[in-house]
């Protein structure tokens, strides 16, 4: 998607060079803050640690939020993983 920016003295529309692109994009990196290791979280950082500096803080002592994987033991006597 091309970066389209609007001079605000006359409105006109001007597109940058890749040079100015990738000058604005090393301006545009920021330090990102994401509250929660749950699976939106996770994700959010995922996709904008690629551009951005990211921390995600969890107040739990594991990742995930309301995913979990338990075990279960079947009738048949054997265990079973279940992600919930």
């Amino acid at each position: 998607m091309p970066f389209i920016r609007f001079k605000r003295a006359n409105n006109q529309k001007t597109t940058d060079s890749n040079d100015a692109k990738n000058a604005d994009h090393q301006a545009a990196q920021k330090r990102i803050a994401i509250i929660g290791s749950g699976v939106s979280g996770l994700t959010c950082a995922h996709y904008l640690g690629a551009q951005h500096e990211v921390t995600v803080f969890e107040a739990n002592d594991y990742i995930g939020g309301h995913v979990n994987t338990i075990d279960v033991a079947l009738q048949d006597g054997k265990k079973q993983r279940l992600v919930t």
